[in-house]
């Protein structure tokens, strides 16, 4: 067999892998297999897309790793299925690639199912720029477009401001009493919550939609838990949490639960495949193993890969054991620091590490001003030393100078988070 290498999906994690073999001088065939277009497109963008300020265009990405003559792409592919054992990938076009080595970096897609009566009303999403241009389509339809946005996430909350810039009436609805559940702690998301209604986006927290239906003339009467009165509006937006894309690994004996499982060199449960980005599961610096769903997260996850697949290639697969010895002085994956930053008109929130809850061993440190609000975690030491774990920040940050400065003090406050949790500080917390 050829020293082929097959990489499913062209996203961040691919294109540091294709980045990483190269680097490591490996010249072998890198064949990139993906559902999406011949180019890849920048899911952060895609929301000031829908708002007119970006155009798609810009959102391309990573166009110089398809510059080397060794690196093909095959873009508009389904992938239907993995062969492990005939280590051949198949497409619902009837393709197939033979691999010597194969990196899985297919991403993830909206959750389109669940109980939510929402998802009957053919709702919007917004990850691709082919989302982001339907959402630009509706809420260039008409003055003042009415939309529902359910779910408070960060990709939620830059669908509102969104449809604020094009002068739509957003409304966030969640089941949950305050926004950014699982990365803000409830004082620092109220603070945030006052500076997005400041902006006109109306919140409907601590309510669910109980029932949902297409008007004749198109817009959708959703009745709420609370509410007494159903309300229309003039379109849904759904943002209910992410799903790795990895139907067509049910048949190859991968080991997966809620991603695919892998180790510090980025290796699956099975030989010669290896996977990155949005659908692996992979180390947290505060222990334990997650789908990061974090765009640096992909790039270093694809880069380990890259650089282990080429040692692989390079020892003609002996490196590949089921123990770590076997790649003793490989690159490895420690873990991905939580941490997530949006800016929503000038309501700014940052958050990092462990968000203290009743039951944390932390102690807690709040700072305000009039523009800002910090929130900072530490783990106390025997010895008295305070060790930083984790903070939220909330600002107004109306200013260039302001917003500059707000983000290098969270690229510091991260950096002391991160230097903590690789010195082991909380592996016992």
């Amino acid at each position: 067999m050829a020293n082929d290498v097959v990489i499913l999906g062209f996203g961040p994690a691919a294109a540091s892998a294709v980045e990483a073999l190269r680097s490591q001088g490996c010249d072998a065939n890198v064949d990139i297999v993906t559902a999406g277009p011949a180019f890849c497109e920048s899911p952060v963008l895609t929301s000031y897309n829908a708002a007119g300020i970006v155009a798609r265009e810009q959102g391309s990405i990573f166009t110089s790793v398809l510059d080397d003559a060794n690196t093909h792409i095959f873009p508009n592919e389904e992938i239907t299925s993995l062969d492990t054992e005939g280590q051949t990938v198949k497409a619902a076009s009837g393709r197939e690639w033979l691999y010597s080595v194969c990196l899985i970096a297919t991403g993830a897609s909206p959750v389109l199912s669940g109980e939510s009566p929402l998802f009957e009303c053919d709702p919007l999403t917004l990850r691709t720029f082919e989302d982001a241009e339907r959402l630009s389509t509706v809420l260039a339809a008409r003055p003042h477009v009415s939309i529902l946005i359910s779910g408070t996430s960060m990709v939620a909350l830059k669908a509102a401001e969104a449809c604020i810039r094009r002068g739509g009436q957003p409304t966030v609805l969640g089941r949950s009493p305050h926004i950014l559940k699982g990365s803000a702690h409830p004082r620092a998301a109220s603070r945030m919550e006052a500076l997005l209604e400041d902006q006109g986006i109306e919140l409907l927290l601590g309510e669910t939609a109980e029932k949902a239906h297409v008007l004749e003339d198109g817009s959708t009467s959703v009745s709420f838990s609370h509410q007494e009165e159903p309300k229309i509006f003039d379109a849904v937006l759904v943002a209910h949490g992410m799903s790795p894309n990895i139907d067509f690994i049910e048949n190859a004996n991968i080991h997966a639960d809620r991603g695919i499982v892998v180790d510090a060199f980025m290796r699956t449960s099975v030989p010669h495949v290896y996977a990155a980005g949005d659908v692996a599961k992979a180390p947290c610096l505060f222990g334990g193993s997650k789908v990061a769903g974090l765009w640096l997260a992909a790039r270093q996850q694809g880069k380990v890969a890259g650089a282990n697949m080429a040692r692989e290639l390079r020892d003609e697969g002996r490196a590949y054991a089921s123990d770590a010895s076997a790649f003793a002085g490989s690159m490895e994956y420690h873990g991905f620091l939580p941490a997530n930053i949006i800016k929503v008109g000038d309501a700014l929130f940052a958050a990092a590490g462990m968000i203290p809850s009743a039951e944390d061993p932390f102690a807690i440190e709040e700072i305000e001003t009039e523009n800002e609000y910090l929130m900072k975690s530490y783990l106390i030491l025997q010895d008295g030393r305070a060790l930083l774990c984790g903070f939220n920040l909330v600002a107004k940050a109306d200013m260039a100078g302001l917003f500059g400065k707000l983000t290098d003090s969270i690229g510091r406050m991260q950096a002391e988070i991160a230097r903590n949790a690789l010195q082991g500080a909380f592996t016992n917390v």
